[in-house]
């Protein structure tokens, strides 16, 4: 090669180098804006909330004004960050562009953007190795895909991704889909069976293995009756948090996160319960599943979320607690005595007071 080649491909390096560079700092920029934009509303709905004017409208049980001050917040928006992502990806290639999608899918929670987010899977990285990275947010995949588009996406990628990790994931969330089926029967329950038990072949040892080994887990420590195990973590604030520092106590334990469409419709009701038995020897006690913090500051200061919770950390719903606990359904709800005792599983609404007031009872007398 002489010289005047050698400039030329230096030339051509460094130009592909900067090009990278460039997209690099795209998505760096992009996930910037999102966070500092999440910042900003947190920060001017907390302004809000000590307000005068919203103080005396939330005296004044004034819903309307309170709407109103609320709504002139201005409030960033997952489906134009997710927009502005997905183009962003369209200009990228390979692992560049999955870098993208990897950011849409496990922070821009919109069901149109997901959408996109399939459809450029679809397209183009069907057989790409670092697809476990979207796919570990399965639960969230499927809260945001419709059923059937879902389905049909971990299908093509457990039949032609040809990576152990993908694919292992691809099948586990197959075998969950078919678990969570109440109408499942035998013969499916068998092929759940089968499906989980090539993912331990393909993924050992890490998260899927432990996730695999979880119904075990839940059979010997987790039923009524048995002492609820220890969670040691910290909440979301970064605090150090055990739920044995409740005993004493009666305690809701609940699994939920705000991408959970159920979870978020029983605020209100957990708000009302919270306020109740404030001066009683209670506590509700949240494990979030929420994978951006900023993503749950956000929603918590909106929605007035003022119990403290296990923040799952940014493996979210496959997180080393809900893995543990076998959380496979979001909410899952636990309700232990004062000694740590589990007394039930999964009460919600009116028939949750009505289990709490006897155990709330024996420890007042």
């Amino acid at each position: 090669m002489n010289i005047r080649h050698l400039v030329r491909f230096a030339a051509l390096a460094a130009l592909t180098a900067s090009a990278l560079l460039a997209q690099t700092g795209e998505l760096a920029e992009l996930a910037s804006e999102w966070k500092t934009a999440n910042a900003s509303f947190r920060a001017a709905t907390l302004a809000l909330r000590n307000s005068e004017a919203f103080r005396r409208a939330q005296a004044a049980g004034d819903r309307r004004t309170l709407r109103r001050l609320v709504d002139a917040i201005p409030r960033p928006e997952a489906s134009d960050y997710g927009r502005r992502a997905l183009a962003l990806a369209d200009r990228r290639q390979g692992d560049d562009a999955l870098a993208v999608l990897t950011f849409v899918a496990n922070h821009l929670y919109d069901k149109a953007v997901f959408a996109g987010m399939a459809d450029r899977i679809e397209r183009d990285h069907l057989g790409a190795a670092g697809l476990d990275a979207i796919l570990e947010n399965g639960i969230v995949l499927g809260n945001f895909l419709e059923p059937a588009r879902s389905a049909a996406l971990l299908t093509r990628i457990a039949n032609e991704n040809e990576h152990p990790l993908p694919r292992a994931w691809a099948l586990y969330w197959q075998s969950m889909l078919i678990l969570r089926d109440p109408a499942a029967g035998p013969a499916e329950r068998e092929r759940a069976a089968a499906l989980q038990a090539r993912v331990t072949e393909l993924a050992p040892e890490g998260v899927l293995a432990d996730r695999v080994a979880a119904p075990a887990f839940e059979r010997e420590h987790l039923q009524v009756g048995m002492v609820a195990p220890e969670i040691v973590g910290r909440d979301t604030e970064g605090r150090p948090l055990r739920l044995s520092e409740f005993r004493g106590r009666v305690v809701v334990l609940e699994f939920w996160g705000f991408w959970c469409g159920p979870c978020v419709a029983a605020v209100p009701a957990e708000q009302a319960l919270v306020e109740k038995l404030a001066a009683r020897p209670f506590v509700l006690l949240g494990v979030d599943s929420d994978r951006d913090l900023d993503y749950y500051h956000f929603e918590a200061e909106t929605k007035h979320v003022t119990w403290r919770s296990f923040w799952c950390g940014e493996k979210g719903v496959i997180g080393a607690i809900p893995s543990k606990w076998n959380v496979t359904t979001w909410p899952r709800t636990y309700v232990l005595d004062h000694e740590g005792v589990i007394r039930f599983k999964d009460v919600r609404g009116k028939a949750l007071e009505e289990v709490l007031e006897p155990l709330l009872a024996a420890i007042e007398r």
